[in-house]
């Protein structure tokens, strides 16, 4: 009985405001047979907000895989962090 583990990131999606979705499979294989799959997702986004300092600054990536860099890369352009700070530093209208 050989037991095999496999993690692997295989979807990287663009979702609103160039956040990336990024979805890492990990299998678990008995004799080259698959016996356990698990989904997890994270998201990166182009800016962290810093709560010591109280500001956005960019997303240091260089911890994140290089298929997840070089599509960050591609896609944060400096249009596309302009709607994400924009997004994110928006303040919400009075309801009232």
């Amino acid at each position: 009985m050989t037991l095999s583990k496999a993690v692997t990131q295989d979807k990287i999606e663009i979702v609103g405001n160039g956040i990336l979705q990024v979805r890492t499979v990990t299998t678990v294989s008995e004799d080259g047979v698959e016996i356990s799959r698990q989904n997890s997702r994270h998201c990166v986004e182009p800016y962290i907000f810093n709560t010591e300092t109280n500001t956005w600054e960019e997303n240091d990536i260089s911890g994140q895989s290089a298929k997840v860099q070089a599509v960050a890369n591609a896609v944060w352009d400096t249009d596309t962090k302009a709607a994400f700070l924009a997004a994110v530093t928006a303040v919400p209208e009075d309801d009232s």
